[in-house]
């Protein structure tokens, strides 16, 4: 266990390169492989708004969704989130889970917030889009009552619990 976790400097864990290899070979033995990650969707019934969605990670690599009575899991792969060269997750998968961790929310004063995170933003949007067949922007920008600004999801996403 010591060799396959990290424990990082802002006391998050994450996996080291060993333990997403020892992970990642016991996903491709046991976890069903979809033939193509990127025409995978959701059963979302039509007219769903985004408020009707909640999802939330399961571990490190899958997220459960929910729309009403329609639930399932997904892997970073299923819902297109993934490097081709690498078969590793996208900085949108990454960009997702950072939003999960506070509860929909990602302020300029997220510790991974630069630059890049606007574009990340508008392709995590459009994948969400995509997956879930609904129209509209699933995450728009707000400023609290703190004056912090940042983005905040309409749907519902949490972290592991």
């Amino acid at each position: 266990l010591s060799e396959a976790l990290l424990l990082e400097t802002d006391a998050h864990v994450s996996l080291s390169p060993s333990g997403t290899q020892t992970i990642d070979e016991f996903r491709a033995m046991h976890a069903p492989q979809s033939s193509d990650a990127s025409t995978n969707t959701f059963p979302t019934p039509p007219g769903t708004p985004w408020e009707a969605v909640y999802m939330r990670f399961t571990d490190t690599h899958t997220l459960y969704i929910r729309i009403g009575d329609r639930f399932r899991h997904y892997g970073y792969a299923d819902v297109g989130m993934y490097d081709r060269r690498s078969n590793r997750p996208t900085v949108h998968w990454h960009l997702l889970r950072d939003f999960a961790d506070d509860r929909g929310v990602f302020t300029w004063d997220h510790p991974n917030a630069n630059p890049k995170k606007q574009k990340q933003k508008e392709d995590l949007a459009k994948a969400l889009r995509n997956f879930f067949g609904i129209g509209g922007d699933p995450i728009r920008k707000f400023r609290d009552e703190k004056g912090r600004v940042g983005w905040e999801c309409v749907f519902t996403i949490e972290p592991e619990s």
